[in-house]
């Protein structure tokens, strides 16, 4: 199968001190990759992971500019390259413009979803 997963681009996967996401991220990938599948992994370029990295060009999830650079980047490899499932745990607005693709999404939460959050994934989904 393969498989693109997403991480936020402040902290690297694994972390060297703080990071629970990026430690279920590391998780993640080395299982994947024992059972085979071709992983890509988004996330902070300095990570160091035994599948295909791709380094957010945005640093950082705050702040309009690095969200449109970092969207428009996954938005980009999606239509270049084809994947069984994208599973993210990086910002929901990065998928919106994937949303309408056929590809299988996943949104993984580590913390509790604010109710504002699911309203507006709600909509997203609808369009």
């Amino acid at each position: 199968m393969k498989v693109l997963l997403t991480a936020d681009p402040e902290i690297p996967v694994p972390p060297t001190l703080y990071g629970g996401i990026e430690r279920i991220l590391d998780v993640l990938v080395k299982g994947y990759v024992e059972r085979g599948h071709q992983v890509t992994l988004f996330a902070h370029p300095d990570s160091q992971v035994p599948c295909r990295l791709i380094g957010w060009k945005g640093r950082q999830s705050g702040g309009i500019g690095n969200m449109f650079v970092n969207t428009r980047q996954l938005f980009c490899h999606l239509v270049k390259e084809k994947y069984d499932v994208v599973h993210s745990f990086s910002r929901l607005a990065y998928l919106a413009p994937i949303l309408p693709m056929r590809v299988p999404k996943i949104m993984s939460y580590q913390r509790e979803p604010t109710l504002s959050q699911i309203r507006k994934a709600a909509q997203l989904a609808k369009k």
